[in-house]
């Protein structure tokens, strides 16, 4: 028997475990923990001692929890048409049509980096290839990108939004929608 198959004997059980406390689907569980392992066989040479195995096996299985549950959050692509279930609130929906006019309107850069990033969702570290920046660069880019949108909406709109920062109701100022 290899190492890494005694390592996957002594833990599976625990680790699976640890993960289906913390996510809802078995077959996620073990993708998780599949994830675990392939990340121990890769790179578990880099453990220096033994008994500090044990705490980086738990720390990876953590870290591989967190990206999944980001994953999830990821919010749907914004499309041309928003759908009618979109927190219910005309409000919203009617305010979500103004902004693909108002991200044209961006420079090119923000425009870009917010469109990959939050439009088609593509991992921050692809964007800042594809633009041929480092990734605080692209970080920089996007929220540069947000502060200009939210400039653009809110010269376009009164915006009235409630305490819980859901928004009640706008009103467009001039035509820009």
């Amino acid at each position: 028997m290899t190492e890494a198959e005694k390592l996957y004997r002594d833990y599976r059980t625990r680790l699976l475990a640890f993960v289906r406390r913390r996510v809802g689907s078995p077959q996620e569980a073990e993708d998780i923990l599949q994830e675990v392992f392939l990340k121990l066989l890769t790179k578990g040479d880099t453990v220096k001692e033994k008994g500090s195995l044990h705490g980086w096996l738990y720390q990876v299985t953590r870290n591989a929890i967190i990206d999944h549950w980001r994953h999830a959050r990821r919010h749907e692509p914004i499309s041309d048409e928003l759908p009618a279930e979109a927190g219910g609130n005309p409000a919203v929906l009617e305010l979500g049509q103004c902004l693909q006019p108002l991200i044209q309107a961006l420079p090119e850069t923000y425009r870009e980096a917010l469109r990959q990033s939050e439009i088609q969702e593509i991992p921050l570290k692809q964007v800042a290839k594809a633009q041929g920046i480092s990734l605080p660069g692209v970080k920089s880019r996007i929220q540069r990108g947000r502060r200009k949108l939210k400039s653009l909406l809110l010269d376009c709109c009164r915006v009235e939004v409630a305490r819980s920062g859901q928004i009640m109701s706008y009103e467009v100022k001039r035509e820009c929608c």
